[in-house]
């Protein structure tokens, strides 16, 4: 008789146990380690891994192979990298027998003066490889403990230099590695600077299947039924093959007081289920299985959100088969929890057990229990998303913003979300007409009030006069109360909208605008020192000069899986999750709605000329016109249609899917040529420029083929997923995408550059127009431009979720995005806001506007001084010089021009380049000139000296007591003063006979620069150590300008004295008030910004720096700051109308 024990519910069976059940992973893993390939078993919990790993080192060990087992959770994570891997090596000395040859403590004692991993390295090169002949197998089980160990990557990258030893030390060939665990191998090695764990060979554990389990199971119970199997296949029925729960329904089964009668298997098993497993289940749940589950969802509340939003979606398409695999990091996650299971490409829930438990009832109330909101967003949806009583308002939204801010949320959330702050900005512009009503009604009221205070007696009237003027004085600081508290307000809601500008650049912009809108009625016609709040313009200024984004078309319901221009820019197609193709014309409205597929549409292709568009989704491929009408449905695939592509020539359709075949047909719909073209599943296609080549890939890497289907090359990892490709226009390259990132090849497969900055699959790659970018898409939610180095020249920020789709238009100048989060949003590839012209060879050094600001002069690296209109019209080259040119300074009447440079001579032009004047014997270089403010007096910083001198060459004044190169010297306006600095460190201040009346020894390192206010009230200095100074005339410190990483080598004051400009390494240009608050920023991304200028009228500021480009920045106030930005959201204004209150 069977003991009472026969099934074992949790925990490692033993070798031979009697309810071991083999299953294809026993097969794969034997076969692979005898083979010497690492191999990595990572699954979720009690599927059976440890025990795979117990008959797996016994039935080795039988053949002559030295196995050893490490389990990581006896070691622990609180141990320190000496104590961890100590504990590594001493558990290697147990399981391999070496307890008597190796003295642990003293070898490791030895051995002292290494690193840890050095340690286990030379054991198991001196000891281990030395001391056996035969091959060597380590189970590293539980690996998932370690993942909370900070040196966690030195681990993992150790067990991969291990195989990569193989290649110079074949003892190392000898040595395999096995790990289990939950996880997944980009959890393994997860810093940037490192290589993935991207070797070993992935064995698949999965459920039991009848066949396989009836041996071992059935036995247990056979007493208790006449039909073991059918009793055996109902319990499989509930527990989807998942051991643990499989072993523990036997069990119960076997534990019956009365039979099983034949029939009756199906009602008895569900009787079972649900009295032992379901009925009360947090307390039956012994030894822990449902709970680990539930634990594993919900222990990171950062991501709990999206994991509950993930899995609700896989139960409401459970009908319809399941949730479609992507191989997300989200998904795997939620794969890793063992609640969902990937069978046929699709996440479904892994079994009736989880089903009934994990129900929506309980992910409601899960959601509930996580989110601030919960009542609310109920409310809300159960009113259709319509009832605004239900969103967020004042603390509340702000509470879960904050929530919210760290968090991985599901779609309904960020909806919700961005409603309730929608409904927020509403709510301030309906309070600010408020208040303008209210003041209307106040001053009709006191109007009143004053004609009957003339007709009141005298005392009458002396009293309310008093009490008027105390209402005055009171009703003043209500006023600036009010306006105090607006202030902070609209000073927070200007940094908010910077920051939202990471993540949503259109939603930003609008934020900064309603902010700006607000400003703008407090403070009319004020000069700018009087505004109550200053980050509003800044908010306006960065984001307009930074926006890409145009507009967001939204319509579909559910997933945008695929976008695609026309080839003559007058259409855009989308289509995806809801199944139907939307078209959108040039003015970004929905042109028309394509219906008839039943099912997913994965891809869209149009003909050349554009009058055709081919569709590929789960029901087969159809053609239609593009106004409307069906061409042809193509049903040959088994299986749903992953893509679709045009041949160059428009007379050919290319298409391909999950059944592995690659049809070529007629416009006409007739079949004209078939092949399998891969082993897996195909997820992409793309025809050669020439029309000549068809390139394929999907599960199982990238293959080229003839029209014929005559194989060209193959390359590509075979087992790596790929996702999309695109030909260059020219056809010598093609592009990849997938799991492991973005590729560039050569057409014979060689690899040219890599595109690894997404986090996650790479969705689609293309090519623009001209050849010279590539746009790639993936699920970390970004959009991201490349050159062919491989260098990343911008990323684009704004879908929530996951973007599966990238099209260039046809000229090149925009693209579309298509993401999860429903929307299709449309970006600027080229955004410049200035005015730019040079060279892009030599590095310029000084630039200088004419006093009447229509003219420019740069002096630079090639020697020469040139003059510029303000349009960028070379005017005048002064030639002549004899090293680099420093710097240049105008008269201030406008006729003369000075220049210096690395050479003993500093010559005074006219503007038509004739010489006027040399001023010799500046021994070493002229670092700086700069006339006096009546023209009258040139000063010159050497080499540890200034020097004046007249306009005649007569040489006035030498200022000495610099230790090192004077960087600037320059005059007061009133020219009483002169401050100079220098490479000692030192700013010096100087009255106009010389003497020097104040020495100021900066923190560290050089100061290149020192400008006076144009009221000489105070002046600023840069430096090295990244600074900017206020200082009084006297030379007290005023404040500081923190914000430049890096050295600070030019300041401006505009004209008005308002503004100050600085520029400096980190090609940064900042604007700031002289209060010290930060107005504007303005990027290059084009290397340093050595020198820069003020226009005569202050509204053009131009920089120039390493890459000999002279830009021109606009300084706009608070009214062109909203002009321009409703100029940039007109495309959006026109679909979304109901933010025209903007722009009014």
């Amino acid at each position: 008789m069977l003991s009472d024990d026969y099934y074992q519910v949790g925990g490692s069976l033993e070798y031979q146990h009697p309810t071991y059940v083999e299953r294809p992973a026993d097969h794969d893993l034997y076969a692979a380690l005898k083979q010497g390939i690492y191999c990595y078993v990572l699954n979720s919990r009690q599927m059976g891994k440890s025990s795979l790993r117990v008959q797996m080192m016994k039935r080795l060990k039988q053949e002559g192979i030295q196995c050893a087992s490490i389990d990581i959770t006896g070691i622990g994570s609180n141990a320190t990298p000496t104590e961890w891997y100590g504990a590594i090596v001493s558990e290697l000395i147990r399981g391999l027998g070496l307890t008597r040859t190796i003295d642990f403590k003293s070898w490791w004692q030895r051995h002292e003066l290494l690193s840890p991993v050095q340690r286990l390295k030379e054991f198991i090169e001196d000891v281990l490889l030395t001391h056996f002949s035969q091959n060597i197998v380590i189970f590293i089980d539980e690996i998932d403990s370690i993942l909370r160990v900070t040196f966690k990557d030195d681990f993992f990258a150790f067990i991969r230099a291990c195989y990569n030893y193989r290649a110079d030390n074949s003892d190392y060939k000898r040595l395999t590695f096995c790990l289990l665990g939950v996880a997944t191998p980009s959890n393994l090695i997860q810093s940037k600077d490192r290589t993935p764990f991207n070797i070993g060979q992935a064995i698949e554990l999965t459920g039991f299947e009848l066949a396989q389990a009836k041996g071992a199971l059935t036995a247990g119970f056979a007493a208790k039924t006449e039909q073991p199997e059918r009793v055996l296949a109902e319990i499989l029925d509930w527990t989807g093959g998942q051991p643990f729960l499989t072993q523990k329904v036997c069990r119960c089964v076997q534990e019956l007081d009365t039979p099983i009668a034949a029939g009756t298997e199906a009602v008895r098993i569900a009787a079972v289920v649900q009295h032992h497993i379901l009925d009360n289940w947090e307390a039956q749940d012994e030894p822990e299985h449902l709970r680990t589950i539930r634990d594993r969802i919900l222990q990171n509340e950062s991501q709990a959100g999206q994991l509950l939003g993930l899995y609700q979606r896989v139960l409401e398409r459970s009908p319809m088969g399941g949730l479609a695999s992507d191989g997300s990091s989200e998904q795997m996650e939620l794969r890793l929890t063992g609640l969902v299971v990937n069978r046929t490409s699709h996440l479904q829930v892994h079994n009736r057990v989880y089903a009934a438990v994990f129900d929506w009832q309980w992910v409601e109330q899960a959601l509930a229990e996580l989110r601030p909101y919960a009542q609310a967003l109920a409310a809300w949806r159960a009113s259709g998303e319509r009832d605004e009583a239900c969103l967020l308002r004042g603390a509340a939204l702000l509470q879960a913003q904050e929530w919210a801010a760290d968090k991985y949320l599901s779609t309904q959330d960020y909806r919700f979300l961005a409603a309730s702050q929608e409904l927020a900005k509403q709510e301030v512009q309906r309070i600010l007409t408020q208040e303008k009503q209210a003041a209307l009604i106040l001053a009709t009221a006191n109007q009143q009030a004053t004609q009957r205070i003339r007709v009141g007696s005298t005392v009458l009237m002396a009293s309310l006069a008093l009490a008027g003027l105390a209402g005055i004085f009171a009703g003043s600081t209500i006023y600036q109360q009010r306006e105090a508290r607006a202030g902070t307000r609209l000073e927070q809601a200007g940094v908010s909208a910077l920051q939202q500008f990471e993540f949503q650049q259109i939603e930003a912009l609008l934020s900064a605008m309603q902010t700006g809108r607000e400003l703008k009625s407090i403070v009319g016609r004020r000069p700018l020192q009087r505004y109550p709040a200053t980050s509003p313009l800044f908010a306006l200024q960065s984001i307009l000069d930074r926006i890409r984004e145009k507009n967001q078309l939204l319509g579909h319901k559910g997933r945008v899986l695929s976008v695609s221009f026309s080839a003559d820019g007058s259409l855009l197609a989308s289509a995806g999750q809801d199944q139907i193709v939307r078209l959108w014309n040039r003015e970004q409205r929905l042109a028309a709605e394509l219906k008839g597929h039943q099912g997913w549409i994965r891809s869209i292709s149009f003909s050349p000329k554009g009058s055709l568009l081919a569709t590929a989704g789960f029901d087969g491929v159809r053609l239609w016109e593009t106004t409307g009408r069906q061409v042809a449905w193509l049903r040959e695939h088994r299986g749903p249609a992953m893509a679709v592509s045009f041949s160059p020539d428009g007379q050919t359709i290319a298409t391909a899917g999950q059944d592995r075949t690659i049809r070529l047909w007629s416009l006409s719909g007739h079949l004209l040529k078939s092949w399998i073209g891969h082993q897996r599943e195909i997820h992409a296609l793309s025809f050669s420029p020439d029309g000549q080549t068809l390139a394929s890939a999907g599960l199982d890497g990238v293959r080229l083929w003839t029209r014929d289907g005559e194989a060209i090359a193959a390359f590509g990892q075979p087992n790596t997923w790929v996702t999309s490709l695109s030909f260059r226009p020219d056809g010598q390259r093609l592009a990849t995408a997938g799991i492991d990132g973005a590729t560039l090849w050569t057409r014979s497969g060689q690899k040219i550059s890599e595109f690894r900055q997404h986090q996650g699959k790479v969705n689609q790659i293309r090519f623009s127009p001209d050849g010279l970018v590539l746009a790639t898409v993936g699920d970390d939610g970004v959009l991201r431009l490349w050159n062919e180095s491989g260098e990343q020249l911008a990323d684009f920020k704004g879908h929530q979720g996951r973007v599966n789709s990238v099209s260039f238009s046809s000229d090149g100048l925009m693209l579309a995005t298509a993401g999860n989060d429903g929307s299709l949003r449309l970006w600027e590839r080229f955004h410049s806001p200035l005015r730019e012209f040079g060279g892009r060879q030599n590095e310029i050094y000084s630039i200088r506007f004419h006093p009447d600001g229509n003219t420019l002069a740069t002096a630079g690296q090639n020697r020469t001084v040139r003059l510029w209109s303000r349009r960028g019209k070379p005017i005048t080259v002064f030639s002549g010089l004899q090293g680099r040119s420093l710097s240049v300074s105008f008269s201030p009447n406008g006729n003369l021009l000075a220049t210096g440079g690395f050479e003993e001579t500093v010559r005074i032009w006219r503007l038509n380049g004739q010489l006027v004047r040399e001023l010799r014997g500046h021994e070493g270089g002229a670092f700086s000139v700069n006339f006096s403010p009546d023209g009258q007096i040139l000063a010159v910083g050497t080499e540890s000296v200034a020097r004046l001198w007249t306009l005649d060459g007569t040489l006035v004044l030498e200022l000495h007591g610099h230790q090192g190169r004077v960087k600037s010297v320059h005059f007061s306006p009133d020219a009483q003063l002169l401050v100079t600095t220098g490479s000692d460190g030192t700013i010096r201040l100087w009255n106009r006979a010389g003497k020097q009346l104040r020495e100021i020894q900066e923190l560290a390192g050089a100061v290149y620069d020192a400008r006076f206010s144009p009221d000489g009230k105070l002046f600023a200095t840069t430096g090295s150590e990244g600074t900017v100074r206020l200082w009084d005339r006297s030379g007290n410190l005023l404040r500081e300008l923190k914000g430049h990483a890096g050295a600070v080598y030019q300041v401006d004051f505009s004209p008005n004295g308002e503004f100050i400009a600085t520029a400096g390494a980190d090609g940064t240009v900042y604007l700031w008030n002289r209060a010290g608050t930060l107005l504007a920023e303005y990027r290059s991304e084009a290397g340093a910004i050595y020198s820069l200028s003020f226009s005569a009228d202050g509204r053009s500021l131009a920089t120039a720096g390493t890459d000999g480009m002279v830009r021109l920045w606009t300084v706009k106030n608070l009214d062109e700051l909203l002009q321009q930005g409703c100029a940039w959201l007109s495309a959006y204004l026109q679909t979304h109308p109901d933010a025209l209150r903007l722009c009014p």
